[in-house]
């Protein structure tokens, strides 16, 4: 089988870098690709001092100090 040889396979990870445009804290989000669909992205560990709220198609980081809407 084709689908046989991708069984098993470590998933991409990446880091986002977020910083809060308020408060000017940073941190690292650790994020990766889902084994069984790589459009799923997973959020791995986010740093200190940010939220990640699930939504129905993915997520949102927030300052947890400022409440606001970070982006990587």
């Amino acid at each position: 089988m084709v689908w046989g040889a991708y069984y098993g396979m470590d998933r991409d990870r990446w880091v986002e870098i977020l910083r809060c445009p308020i408060c000017r804290k940073t941190g690292k989000a650790q994020l990766s690709a889902a084994d069984e669909d790589w459009l799923i992205t997973r959020v791995e560990s986010a740093p200190g001092g940010f939220k990640v709220i699930q939504l129905k198609n993915g997520f949102d980081f927030f300052c947890a100090s400022c409440g606001i809407l970070v982006e990587p």
